[in-house]
This record gives C-alpha cells, sequence and structure tokens, in this order.
C-alpha cells in the first residue's frame, strides 16, 4: 500500500506527464512555440518541491456554431467570444521532472519525445483492483489500425472487455485504485489523469507516491501478456532502429510501413488531417497517408532526404475546419507503424515507440502459424500487375483442369445475411470437394486482416444461417459444385468443409514472410474456424516474372 498524503479539503482533477530521465530543465520539455508564447512564473518559497509554472497566452475565438445559428436569426447574436488557456506546471521530485497539464491545450505544450509514454498505464495498471476497472482502450495494429474503447457501468476484470492478449495492445485504462489515498479514480496511457484530494503543497508528494507505482512490477501478476510487446529503452538500440527507418524511407521502401492514429479521434470534431509540410492552399486530407506526407515534405524542402528528425518535428494534425484550429495534433514519428525483423529479435514501432516482440510469444505465433498445413491444390502462379480479381478469372477455370475437384467463381458474388442488412462475400473460389478458398494479393496487415476476417465471418454464418446456404447454393447453381449435401437445409457438419487462406506475394520471387501482427490474425482466424469445427489451410501463390503478362 502506498500512503503519505494528508487529507485536502477538495478534490482535484489532474493531469500528470512524467518527463524522460536526461531533461531535468523544463525547457528541454517545452515545444518551441511554448518556449516562445508562455510566460514563466516562479512558484512560492517554502514549498516541499521546486519547480516552475509556464502560462500560455490567452486565445480567444467565436464558437463554431454561431454563423450557422445566426443564419436563422432575425437578430444575428452579437460578437461572441470563448476563452481557453493553457499551461505547465512542472515539478521536481525525487530526481525526476513531472509536469501538470492545464486547459485545453497544456499537453501541447510538452515535446512527445521527451514524455515517457507509458507512464500512466503502467500507474493505474500497478495501482487499481483488478476487478474495478470502468473503461479500456485497445489497439489492434495492422494499416487499419482499429482503436476501440470499451466502459463499464460498474467496475469489472479485464476479461469482461474483451481485450484478446494475442492480439490486442492494453493502450489505456480506468479505475479505482486499491488505495484510496492515491486517488479517487486512475486513468492512464501516456499521461495519468486522476482524481484525489490533494493541495499545492502536497504535489511534490504526490508526484513521488505515483513515480513509486510506475517502478513498481506488480501489474505483472494480472496482466502480464503487456510485456509480450516491450518498450526499447536502451538509446544505442533505438537509435540503430531508427537509422534502419531512416534507410527505408530515403530507399523509397515504403510498402511495409504506414501512418495510422495514435488516439482515438473525436470525428464530430474532425473534418480531415493536415500536415504541417502541406502548402496552404492544399485541402484537409481525409485519410492518413505516408505517401501523401513525404510528397508534401518533398515539395516544401525539394533538396532533403526524409530523416527521423524530420518525423519527430513534422505534425500531422486533425482539423476542426470550422474554427480552423487542431483537435489532436502528433508528430509524424507518432502515427507511424512499422514491423522489422532483425537476426536477434523482432521490432514494431508503433505510438512513437520501438517495441521489442517478446521472443516467446512470437516463437508461439510462429509455431501455430506454420502447424497450419498447406493447401494441396494446385494454384496457378500470378502475372506481375495483375489485378486480383484478373487473376480469379484466370485461375478458376485453369483450377478446375488441374485438380480432382472443379471450381466455382465466387468473387464479387455478395450474400444478404438472415435478419440483417449486411450483405457478405462468400469467397472468391468455392470446390466441389468444399473448399472456401479466399484470396488476397499483398503483404500490407490490413489487406489480410480482412482476409482472415472475411473467412472466419463466412464460415460462420454458413453454419448457423440456412437462408445463407441456399443463397451460396444459388450462386453456383448449374455447375458441377452444385451439390445438395454441401447445403443441407438443416444442420452443417464443419468437418466436411475447408477454409483456404491463399495470400498473392505482390513481387516476383519467393512469398514474404507475413508481418507479424499478421501473422498474430492468421493465427486466431485459424483457432477460431477450427473451434467451430472447420479445417484450415494456407496457401502462399508466387508471382513469377517468367510468366507471360497477361492479353491487354
Amino acid at each position: 500500500m502506498v500512503t503519505g498524503i494528508t487529507p485536502a479539503q477538495k478534490v482535484e482533477s489532474l493531469t500528470l506527464f512524467l518527463i524522460q530521465k536526461g531533461f531535468s530543465a523544463p525547457e528541454d520539455a517545452l515545444t518551441a512555440e511554448a518556449l516562445v508564447a508562455s510566460q514563466r512564473h516562479e512558484l512560492s518559497a517554502g514549498l516541499s518541491f521546486s519547480g516552475t509554472f509556464f502560462l500560455q497566452g490567452t486565445h480567444r475565438s467565436e464558437p463554431s456554431w454561431v454563423p450557422f445559428v445566426n443564419s436563422g436569426l432575425k437578430t444575428p447574436l452579437a460578437r461572441l467570444r470563448n476563452a481557453s488557456t493553457s499551461a505547465l506546471l512542472f515539478v521536481k521530485q525525487d530526481g525526476h521532472l513531472f509536469a501538470f497539464a492545464f486547459g485545453p491545450g497544456g499537453r501541447f505544450m510538452l515535446r512527445e519525445d521527451r514524455v515517457e509514454h507509458d507512464f500512466g498505464l503502467l500507474v493505474v495498471l500497478n495501482a487499481v483492483d483488478r476487478a474495478a476497472l470502468r473503461s479500456v482502450d485497445m489497439a489492434t495494429f495492422d494499416d487499419d489500425r482499429m482503436l476501440t474503447r470499451r466502459q463499464s457501468s460498474r467496475g469489472s476484470s479485464i476479461g469482461v472487455f474483451g481485450l484478446d492478449p494475442s492480439r490486442d495492445m492494453l493502450r489505456a485504462v480506468v479505475g479505482t485504485p486499491k488505495d484510496p489515498a492515491v486517488a479517487r479514480l486512475v486513468a492512464g496511457a501516456d499521461r495519468l489523469a486522476f482524481r484525489a484530494k490533494v493541495s499545492f503543497t502536497e504535489l511534490g508528494v504526490k508526484c513521488g507516491q505515483m513515480l513509486a507505482l510506475y517502478s513498481q512490477n506488480d501489474y505483472k501478476t494480472h496482466f502480464p501478456w503487456i510485456d509480450n510487446l516491450k518498450v526499447v529503452r536502451d538509446a544505442s538500440v533505438v537509435a540503430s532502429l531508427d537509422e534502419d527507418l531512416e534507410t527505408r524511407l530515403t530507399s523509397g521502401a515504403l510498402d511495409e510501413m504506414h501512418l495510422a492514429d495514435p488516439e482515438i479521434i473525436e470525428w464530430s470534431r474532425v473534418d480531415g488531417y493536415r500536415y504541417t509540410t502541406d502548402a496552404a492552399q492544399v485541402p484537409l486530407h481525409n485519410d492518413l497517408s505516408l505517401a501523401d506526407y513525404i510528397a508534401a515534405a518533398q515539395q516544401k524542402r525539394p533538396n532533403e532526404s526524409p530523416t527521423v528528425e524530420r518525423l519527430k518535428s513534422d505534425q500531422v494534425h486533425a482539423m476542426n475546419e470550422a474554427t480552423g484550429t487542431p483537435v489532436h495534433r502528433w508528430s509524424i514519428y507518432r502515427t507511424l507503424i512499422l514491423d522489422l525483423i532483425r537476426p536477434e529479435a523482432r521490432y514494431a514501432l508503433a505510438d512513437g515507440r520501438w517495441y521489442e516482440i517478446n521472443k516467446a510469444f512470437a516463437a508461439v505465433v510462429e509455431t501455430q502459424v506454420n502447424a497450419i498445413p498447406a493447401c494441396a491444390l494446385d494454384f496457378p502462379d500470378a502475372h506481375p500487375l495483375e489485378r486480383e480479381d484478373a487473376y480469379l478469372i484466370r485461375a478458376a477455370p485453369l483450377m478446375a483442369a488441374s485438380n480432382p475437384c472443379h471450381i466455382a467463381l465466387l468473387d464479387k458474388q455478395l450474400v444478404k445475411t438472415t435478419g440483417a442488412e449486411t450483405q457478405v462475400e462468400v469467397c472468391d473460389l468455392f470446390s466441389e470437394a468444399g473448399h472456401f478458398i479466399h484470396v488476397k494479393k499483398g503483404n500490407r496487415s490490413s489487406t489480410l486482416s480482412h482476409l482472415f476476417a472475411q473467412g472466419s465471418v463466412s464460415a460462420s454464418l454458413f453454419v448457423r444461417d440456412s437462408q445463407f446456404r441456399a443463397d451460396v447454393r444459388a450462386l453456383v447453381a448449374n455447375s458441377p459444385c452444385d451439390k445438395a449435401e454441401l447445403f443441407p437445409t438443416t444442420s452443417v457438419t464443419p468437418g466436411s468443409f475447408t477454409v483456404v487462406f491463399a495470400i498473392v506475394s505482390p513481387r516476383t520471387g519467393p512469398a514474404p514472410t507475413l508481418p507479424f501482427f499478421s501473422q498474430v490474425n492468421l493465427m486466431n482466424a485459424s483457432q477460431t474456424l477450427r473451434t467451430m469445427g472447420f479445417r484450415v489451410e494456407q496457401r502462399p501463390i508466387i508471382t513469377a516474372a517468367a510468366v507471360a503478362p497477361p492479353a491487354p
């Protein structure tokens, strides 16, 4: 139990950051903008801690809804102005520098690369009662990075929130501490938000209390899978990984990296994205794109190659067009996702941090993926630059001729599910031997996660929805695959069917190794399908340079 705070009269809601070791002066942690725009104020004498307060000038703007309302009023509203003030209070305690953020822009005054990004999360995991969690944010890393928040109306254990330790990364947690002296409620991600009875004079002690929680390893008892992805803290390793990243950027090897939102977006307030490298006349971007950022950066700095330093200084803003102000803003580096394999370890860049993937976890994933049998069906090689739909049209008759079973082409054939408006693509190719064959071209995580999800959803509907089965049979009507035993009106025997995941290499030569998080998704999809009773197989499809290109 952590103690040391004396009772105060008022409950305060505070937001706290821990500054990385090696940066002891507040100026080291402030952005260039904050250094210019803020006023420095010294603290009173006699406090038990030292520190400095930085106040950023008041920003006044018209509420975004005023023009809309005025358009319908006989007498327009008088000139209205909202005022917002931002500030940071730096506190030195136990050899560390902390920062309390105040106002809507207080956290934006801090340099992202000077903040300990796991501070809030580890404090909460070490402090909370494991059965008293209120909210959980999770992230699944692929091209379509999925950020989800699940809340409970009462304190609950982690299992209630549906987190899958093999696929999801825990990004933020809200819960009730075991020790009420810590706080009434704590919420942690990179920053720590908490509600507690604390006076200004006790802030130093409170920082020391939170630092003690951050340093504990209690989380390993109830949340051991957190270390499946471990933050790389060795500066020399980080520098080496950044150097590898920079080499890839300079050479234009962008296929294996992408940009993704590092936080849950308030879409009700966001109209699009703007890179700080964009020209003034460029409209907002609908989606984050590494190619768009690099194109804008090269136009702004034509004689300069992309560097990690630039990735950390250039930003992307999630903009509110009505106010012309950012609702969220991050460095490009923080939005970058990359899976990097080295002989000694496997690494992932996400949320501005390099993670080392736990070797035991990686070994389990690799073993289970390698244990998925190879499909014995004969598939033709792909042509260079051949579209996926063109490959399927060409492959269907070739496979029917070279395999001991007939093949039906079902690509882009959608079936409506019972009781829902949703339409589902059953599979790309279907065999009279009961193969649901799902084909995707590429090695990007989002493409492959869609492939694996499609296989799981289609198989589940096929088992439980008789109308779905009837509609699938209608798609193969008048073909050798139209057999009553494959589409029974009553129950289905899943063991009579095989779900095949076939992945077309986007490049000539040997099929590439799947990105790590794609391997995780394949492992999970395979487990789900086998639990339902289906057989699961995989098949790499080679793009052969020697094959003649398709006719125009």
